[in-house]
């Protein structure tokens, strides 16, 4: 429990509620600086770890207004850039991504050995 409360303390994480009288959703994200050097030129970054919304909750506006309100907090500090990964196969999230005017600038590759 303490590492979840120093997490909730850190300045440089953001959570967020989606609520419908109960709660619904939530996002977790954390401001990053990625260093530049020859290959990438410095970021300030809002990478965001997850967002989740009850199966049942879905359609319904909570991952809008989650994704949102990120967004305008990253602002608010100055950042140019928010970040994510989503699996490949992950179609849905993909497409509400799209939505929103993410695009994707970046592929992992991997294999079982």
């Amino acid at each position: 429990m303490d590492a979840f409360r120093d997490f909730l303390a850190d300045s440089n994480s953001v959570v967020l509620l989606a609520e419908e009288n109960e709660p619904v959703g939530y996002l977790y994200a954390q401001f990053q600086n990625h260093h530049g050097n020859w290959a990438r030129k410095e970021s300030h970054v809002l990478y965001i770890h997850h967002i989740v919304i009850d199966p049942k909750f879905r359609r319904k506006g909570n991952g809008d207004q989650l994704l949102s309100a990120a967004i305008d907090i990253a602002r608010s500090r100055g950042v140019e850039r928010l970040e994510l990964d989503v699996w490949s196969f992950n179609v849905a999230a993909k497409k509400f991504y799209a939505k929103h005017g993410l695009k994707v600038f970046n592929e992992k590759m991997s294999i079982i050995i």
